[in-house]
Order: structure tokens, then sequence, then C-alpha cells
């Protein structure tokens, strides 16, 4: 899906959660995306600071099945290497403008702390 499409896509969203394995209250994360799929979640986030690539391929592929896109945090490599349709980058991670040109095509986020950071 090109860069439009996937625009596109996430504008017709109206929630996004993040999925972080530490707050999954013991559960499974697969077992938490597969029940916010099922709520009819359009995109999800996940976000493993510990492990960012054990639950990645698992994320890809159910969201794929449920026709939902699939954000990688922090990583524009794990984004890469996992098919990811976008990726969200915190302040210390590669700069919007780098990852801009190595993900032409992906959804790309950033965190800020205020109004001035974000314009």
């Amino acid at each position: 899906m090109n860069r439009q499409a996937l625009e596109e896509k996430f504008k017709e969203t109206d929630v996004y959660p993040v999925i972080t394995p530490g707050f999954c209250n013991g559960r499974s994360p697969l077992v938490i995306l597969e029940a916010v799929l099922d709520g009819g979640a359009k995109i999800v986030q996940l976000r493993d600071k510990e492990l960012p690539e054990r639950y990645a391929a698992d994320f890809r592929q159910m969201t794929r099945r449920y026709d939902a896109l699939f954000i990688m945090n922090d990583s524009v490599d794990l984004a890469v290497t996992f098919g990811a349709d976008g990726v969200h980058l915190g302040e210390d991670d590669l700069p919007v403008a780098e990852a801009r040109q190595k993900l032409p095509d992906l959804l790309i986020g950033a965190s800020v702390r205020d109004l001035d950071q974000a314009l």
C-alpha cells in the first residue's frame, strides 16, 4: 500500500490502541491484539521496550488478517523488517526527517512535549 492509501486508511480510524506487553496484566499481547481487532480497531501500535521484535511478526500477520494498520514503535529498521505500515518515533529515536528519507512510503508519527515541537 502506498503512503497516500495508508494516510487515507489512518484518517478513517477512531481509536489507536498501543499495546505494551508490560501493561497486559499477565495476558499475552496477542490476546489483547486480537481483542482490539475484534472490537474494530483499524490501527495498532506495538510498543515493546524490552524485546521489540518478539511479537512483531505475529502483530503483522494478525493486523493483515484484520485489514488493520500495524505501527512499530521506535525502530525504523524493525518497521522495515516486519513490513509495518508505519513507525512511531520517540525523542531519542531517529529524527523524523531522516526516517522519512528511509521510509518514504510509510506512516511516521513522533512523540512531542509541546506545540513548538509539534510544529
